[in-house]
C-alpha cells in the first residue's frame, strides 16, 4: 500500500464548530448609522492575566512578558490621534503587546505579528491588525462593529522561496494561515435589542472598507500591500455563523508531506472554479492523535500517516460539493 496523502470524506451535513484566529476591522462610520466605538482585544488568558498584572505594576509594564527585554511603553501604543493615518510597519512591533487607545476618524495600520492588542475608546476608525498570537476576537461595551475574513497580503506575511530572507510574522506569531478565528467573537456585554458586531456580507469589497495605504503616503512608502483574495495567504471561509447553503458538505484532509498547505491552496483554487456553490465553511490545521483519526475519518488506515505531521483540513458546503471535490482531488489528493 503506498503512502496517503490525502482523503476526501462526505459530512452528510455535519457541521464542527472549532475555533479561528482573526484578524477584525472596524467599520467606516456612515450617516445613517451609529459610530463604531468600544473596547476590542487579540489576546490569549495568559495575556489577558499578565496585562491586568501590569497595571499594578509599572515597573512591570516597561517589560517583554515574553523575554524579559525592557521595552517603552509608548513604542506599542497609538493615542489621542484625530483624523490621521498612521501605524507600525515590518519589524518595528515584534511581537510585544499593543495598544490603540482614544483614536477616532483614523486610520491605523499595524503591519507587524503582536503578541496581543488592545483598542480601546476609539471610534470611525479603520484598523489593519497584523498576525496576533493565540488570538481570537473579543469585544467588550462595542457596538457597530464588522467582521471579514483575513484577504491581505504583504511580503512579510509568509516566508517562501522567493522572499527566503524575509520575516515570517505568521510563524512568529505561533498561527498557521489555516486556523483563521475572525468569525470567532466572544462579546462580553452582548445587547439585549440588537447585536454589537456583525459579518460583512461575502461580496463586500474590503477595500472599501480598509483602503490600503497608497505609495506617496511617507510611512508606508515601501510597503507591497494587495487585498487580492488570490494573493492572500489566509484561505477566506465563510466562517462558523454563515447560513449553509444545502445539507452537502465534505471534507477534504491533506496529510503532512512537505507540501501538503501548496496542495490545499491549490485545492482551494480549483474547487471554486469547480464548483462555484460551494463555499469553503472553515479551514483548520492541527495535530490529530489515532483516536482521532479513527474518530473524524471513521477508519483505522490513517493511524500512521499522521503521526507524520500536521493535517490541514478544508470543510465545504454547497449543492454538487462532494462531485465537484471529487472531480478536483485527483490533481491534489494522492
Amino acid at each position: 500500500m503506498g503512502i496517503i496523502h490525502s482523503c476526501l470524506l462526505r459530512l452528510r451535513g455535519r457541521r464542527r464548530r472549532d475555533t479561528f484566529s482573526g484578524v477584525a476591522t472596524q467599520e467606516e462610520a456612515k450617516p445613517d448609522r451609529k459610530p463604531s466605538t468600544g473596547s476590542l482585544k487579540f489576546m490569549n488568558e495568559g495575556s489577558r492575566k499578565r496585562r491586568k498584572s501590569s497595571k499594578r505594576d509599572p515597573e512591570h509594564s516597561a517589560t517583554s512578558w515574553d523575554t524579559g527585554e525592557k521595552v517603552d511603553p509608548k513604542d506599542y501604543t497609538i493615542e489621542n490621534q484625530r483624523d490621521v493615518l498612521t501605524g507600525r510597519t515590518p519589524g518595528t512591533i515584534r511581537g510585544q503587546q499593543f495598544i490603540i487607545q482614544n483614536c477616532s476618524n483614523s486610520s491605523i495600520y499595524l503591519y507587524d505579528h503582536i503578541g496581543a492588542i488592545t483598542v480601546d475608546d476609539c471610534s470611525d476608525c479603520k484598523m489593519f491588525i497584523g498576525p496576533v498570537r493565540s488570538s481570537q476576537p473579543i469585544i467588550e461595551s462595542s457596538s457597530n462593529i464588522n467582521f471579514a475574513p483575513f484577504q491581505y497580503f504583504y511580503p512579510q506575511l509568509e516566508a517562501d522561496t522567493h522572499f527566503i530572507t524575509i520575516p515570517d510574522q505568521i510563524n512568529n506569531a505561533g498561527l498557521s494561515p489555516f486556523n483563521c478565528n475572525w468569525s470567532n467573537i466572544h462579546d462580553f456585554t452582548p445587547s439585549p435589542t440588537e447585536p454589537n458586531w456583525s459579518i460583512l456580507p461575502e461580496a463586500t469589497n474590503l477595500e472599501e472598507y480598509l483602503p490600503p495605504p497608497t505609495p506617496d503616503q511617507e510611512l508606508f512608502k515601501d510597503m507591497s500591500v494587495s487585498l487580492e483574495p488570490s494573493k492572500s495567504v489566509v484561505p477566506a471561509t465563510a466562517g462558523i455563523h454563515c447560513v449553509v447553503k444545502s445539507q452537502e458538505s465534505a471534507l477534504v484532509a491533506f496529510f503532512s508531506d512537505g507540501q501538503h498547505h501548496d496542495r490545499a491552496r491549490s485545492f482551494i483554487r480549483d474547487m471554486k472554479e469547480a464548483n462555484p456553490q460551494s463555499q469553503l465553511i472553515q479551514a483548520q490545521e492541527l495535530y490529530l492523535t489515532k483516536e482521532d483519526a479513527q474518530r473524524v475519518f471513521q477508519s483505522p488506515n490513517y493511524a500512521d500517516i499522521i503521526t507524520m505531521g500536521s493535517v490541514v483540513g478544508l470543510e465545504y458546503n454547497g449543492p454538487g460539493t462532494f462531485v465537484a471535490a471529487q472531480k478536483v482531488c485527483p490533481l491534489y489528493c494522492y
